[in-house]
């Protein structure tokens, strides 16, 4: 049918969960992974923490580069996941963008707690 949102398949709530809980553990697990590696590789102290400080979020700072070059890999192997997890372009931009608002999220809500 023209101008069905779902395509040829229907509507199915407990594939799209499936889909959402896999790319959101994958993002989280590789971006942990990452910035493990790379706070053990410079020497730096790790910590879950410092994913959820804004102002670690820096050029400035070995961490904050570390932090820097931890999202960007996981951009690269989450772009790679998208096409086997998600396999619909159109819903692409949507599972990239729910996974970086989550973070943006836990990061102003630790912030919160931190700072209030």
């Amino acid at each position: 049918m023209a101008g069905q949102f779902y395509g040829a398949e229907k509507f199915n709530p407990r594939l799209i969960t499936t889909q959402i809980l896999v790319m959101q553990s994958s993002f989280w697990l590789c971006f942990c992974s990452c910035v493990s590696v790379g706070d053990l590789f410079f020497g730096e102290e790790q910590g879950a923490g410092q994913l959820f400080q804004p102002e670690a979020y820096t050029w400035r700072t070995t961490r904050g580069l570390i932090l820097a070059c931890a999202l960007w890999l996981t951009s690269f192997v989450m772009a790679v996941e998208l096409r086997f997890v998600v396999q619909r372009a159109k819903k692409c931009l949507d599972f990239v963008a729910t996974y970086h608002i989550f973070h943006l999220m836990a990061t102003c809500l630790a912030e919160g707690a931190i700072r209030g």
